[in-house]
């Protein structure tokens, strides 16, 4: 029997994806062969950037009944298995019991992340014994530091050492990090070169892992650059994670102190926070049904093409889409075009036509963003279908697809590729992927509580103080520059992937041997792996490599929105692009054996 051999290299949710794909097909198709599969991945195998050994307080930002990794329904759901393995919700924490104390998990719980881990290693074994007799698994714990081309085939190299040759190489190594740059070199010069001076002086390029933090002194100062996800690990990280609480006093949430907190000054580029995510009032399957921004409606705007304006040709469509799921929350059903309110109220959220908001002082910049937060909070509780806001914002959440058909295939021009990069795609992370509401009221509880304040309004800026060893934040607002100082700093923003700043000894590899490059339009770099649609790697010459693929967060430029899970009962770009991959994979072996018996 002749024996094939892929190379997966990692084994984070992409690598599970792809193993269940593999599975299928060849169990759907009689194949012949024997195939041998070599999965690397130097953590727990399905579980990636979701560690079981992380910190409770750290939760998944996504209800549970919306994350499976089955969405045909031939498994169960997060949910499904979390209550299957015995969890129960014991107010905000989650225990595995054999008894019947506690509550039942809920769909529209958000469940810790490390819960997230142990569901997809569960998922890892309950696929594998799936494996028909000609599919043979290989595991390897390490890390791919290098890949070559060995005659017909690819050579991967395991931590620098050990070899394996393959057919076939599918790279699914998530999220990534980057490489030290001048800003983290000056930083921690500054550190260096002033830590005698103060004690407490740090940097975090990176809050992760949040263990990392517990160095930074209690009492002593930190902050924070950055609204969003990552930076409310960080906070969660200094206050729950340091024994405080919060509690319900009948009206809002309280925070009641450890005294091991540090104080904490939060500032960013737009001096905005994201918004809270609204109560699920969709179910697991429940979904806006588009009448504008539909598949149909942007294929006709984006075939054949390479010169789509998202600005000028999409985000209308987007628009009158927010503007209908916002009439339909106030009942108005049968209007033929969205109402001027609801215009209006997606014009707002996409901040079209929005002028500069403006304060007279740091106190009254302070003031307007608690008074933000509290105002989207009232519209946080009353749901995704009930708040005409919050169904006009999650649009985006459910049009993915259709967003992801205008991005994708180098349909835009590069001077709107770098815009939707640089623009729209933070501003709609900011509106619709924001934290679970709970997040955004303890936030304000840490505010009341002078726990963590407003340090800085839009165009904050962060340097080093040689005379007092500290950071210092510098804030222009009205006529007034503001200064904040703080002992810690730490950087709390997602970096995009960009191969040539990648940490990675096997992305640095891969540009060395000219085997992949990074994905450019119109001459513009908009980062991620450059990838065919079946998700080839495009080399340094710009051909297309035979032997080697790469799917998920990598290929974020060429693609849109590579991270979400499958969801049950929808359409999942995700399970989709590892059958397409699987598929490719299979057939290109099958051809160049054709190849190799014609040529003999």
């Amino acid at each position: 029997m002749t024996e094939r051999r892929i190379v997966v290299v990692g084994c984070g949710p992409r690598g599970l994806s792809l193993l269940q794909a593999l599975a299928r097909h060849i169990t759907e198709n009689a194949q012949d062969a024997r195939w041998v599969i070599h999965v690397i991945d130097p953590g727990e195998l399905g579980q990636g950037s979701h560690p079981d050994h992380q910190p409770d307080y750290l939760l998944t930002n996504t209800v549970a009944g919306q994350v499976t990794m089955f969405p045909d329904d031939t498994g169960p759901s997060f949910t499904e298995w979390s209550r299957l393995s015995g969890y129960r919700r014991f107010d905000d924490r989650f225990f595995r019991t054999n008894g019947s104390e506690g509550e039942t998990v809920d769909d529209s719980d958000y469940l810790p992340r490390r819960l997230l881990g142990e569901y997809l290693t569960w998922v890892f074994d309950q696929v594998v014994a799936t494996f028909p007799g000609n599919l043979v698994l290989r595991l390897h714990r390490g890390s791919v530091t290098d890949i070559e081309g060995v005659r017909d085939r690819m050579a991967v190299v395991i931590d620098g050492s050990y070899r394996i040759e393959a057919d076939s190489v599918v790279l699914a190594t998530g999220h990534c990090a980057r490489k030290p740059n001048e800003r983290d070199l000056e930083h921690r010069r500054f550190v260096s070169a002033n830590a005698h001076m103060n004690s407490a002086l740090r940097y975090f390029p990176s809050p992760y892992p949040v263990t990392s933090l517990r160095s930074i002194p209690p009492s002593s100062s930190v902050a924070i650059q950055g609204f969003g996800l990552t930076a409310t690990d960080a906070i969660t990280a200094l206050t729950l994670g340091r024994g405080g609480r919060f509690e319900n006093d009948g009206r809002s949430k309280v925070y009641l102190p450890s005294r091991r907190e540090p104080r904490i000054l939060l500032f960013s580029r737009s001096g905005r926070p994201f918004a809270a995510r609204a109560m699920n009032q969709k179910g697991r399957n429940g979904a806006h049904s588009a009448r504008y921004l539909t598949r149909q409606a942007v294929l006709e705007i984006t075939s054949c093409r390479k010169d789509v304006d998202f600005d000028l040709e999409i985000i209308p469509l987007l628009r009158q889409e927010m503007a209908y799921a916002h009439d339909l929350a106030h009942g108005r059903t049968s209007q033929a075009e969205p109402t001027p309110e609801g215009l209006v109220c997606a014009d707002e959220l996409l901040e079209i036509h929005r002028s500069s908001r403006t304060s007279a002082d740091l106190a009254a910049w302070q003031r307007a963003i608690v008074d933000g937060i509290e105002d989207d909070l009232v519209h946080a509780e009353l749901g995704n279908l009930t708040s005409p806001v919050k169904a006009a914002a999650d649009v985006i959440r459910d049009c993915r697809g259709a967003l992801r058909l205008a991005v994708e295939g180098g349909t835009l021009h590069g001077d709107s590729h770098l815009r939707f990069r640089d623009h729209w795609v933070p501003l709609m992370n900011r509106i619709s992927f924001g934290p679970p509401r709970a997040r955004n009221h303890e936030l304000l509880a840490l505010i009341r509580a002078g726990v963590v304040a407003i340090g800085g309004g839009p165009g904050c800026t962060v340097t080093g103080d040689p005379h007092t060893g500290r950071w210092s934040l510098t804030s222009r607002i009205g006529n007034q520059t503001h200064v904040e100082s703080a002992d810690s700093l730490i950087s709390a923003k997602l970096d995009a992937f960009e191969p040539e700043n990648d940490s990675s000894r096997l992305t640095q590899a891969i540009l060395r041997r000219g085997l992949g490059r990074s994905f450019s339009n119109d001459g513009r770099v908009i980062g991620g792996f450059d990838v065919t649609p079946g998700g080839r790697l495009v080399d340094a010459d710009g051909r297309v490599e035979q032997r080697i693929w790469c799917l998920g967060y990598p290929t974020e430029g060429p693609r849109f929105y590579t991270h979400a899970l499958p969801r049950a009962g929808h359409r999942s770009d995700f399970i989709t692009d590892a059958r397409v991959c699987i598929a490719e994979v299979i057939e290109s072996r099958k051809e160049r054996e054709d190849a190799h018996d014609e040529a003999s």
